[in-house]
């Protein structure tokens, strides 16, 4: 009886430990992972006056043909970007490369594509479903942070 009670006490231990162990197993994706598990849509942008991480206004930057390209990013460093339904210039290719890369540890996304106009965004939340970044830029004086989201 003794020895039923320890064996079986033995493996409710190791069953636990097996499901301890699993669910810390389960490691979070990296940001490279993050941006090039989809494509990603253009969803708002602004500027934030105060930098407090609300838009305060739009930023007027962004055409309204560009606002339905389609962004998708290779682990390589390159990726695509589809013109959408609307294309700004009609003779456009519907579809052309550019290049990106993260620099300061994964915390900056640097694009060659006029929509980012060259600009490291500092980003703020990159995960399955969301990417939203910002950058601080100078208007006449005047320090303000440009942000810009995108969605799957």
């Amino acid at each position: 009886m003794r020895l039923d009670l320890l064996t079986k006490s033995a493996f409710v231990i190791l069953i636990c430990s097996v499901v301890a162990c699993s669910s810390k197993d389960s490691a979070k994706k990296s940001n490279t992972e993050y941006l090039t598990q989809a494509a990603w849509k253009f969803e708002s942008e602004g500027i934030d006056l105060d930098k407090n991480g609300t838009i305060d206004a739009p930023s007027g930057e962004v055409e309204d043909c560009t606002k339905d390209d389609i962004l998708s990013f290779a682990s390589a460093g390159t990726g695509t970007r589809d013109e959408g339904p609307s294309k700004c210039n009609a003779g456009d290719p519907q579809t052309s490369g550019f290049n990106w890369q993260f620099k300061n540890g994964e915390k900056e996304l640097l694009v060659d594509i006029p929509i980012f106009q060259g600009r490291s965004f500092n980003l703020h939340t990159l995960n399955d479903v969301s990417l939203k970044a910002y950058v601080d830029v100078d208007t006449m004086g005047v320090s303000v942070r440009l942000w810009a989201t995108f969605k799957h």
